[in-house]
């Protein structure tokens, strides 16, 4: 018993860990997007 509770902890630190990476890539991608994001193409496209 106490070897499937280690098991459960651990999965789940495990899986905490898999989503804490997966939305720092995310962060990290969507900053790098609007970094590179130019205005100006959108400033003309509503300009009318």
């Amino acid at each position: 018993m106490e070897m499937m509770k280690l098991a459960v902890d651990y999965g789940i630190i495990g899986m905490l860990i898999v989503m804490s990476i997966i939305a720092i890539g995310i962060a990290i991608e969507r900053f790098s997007f609007i970094r590179h994001f130019d205005l100006s193409v959108l400033a003309l496209k509503y300009k009318g």
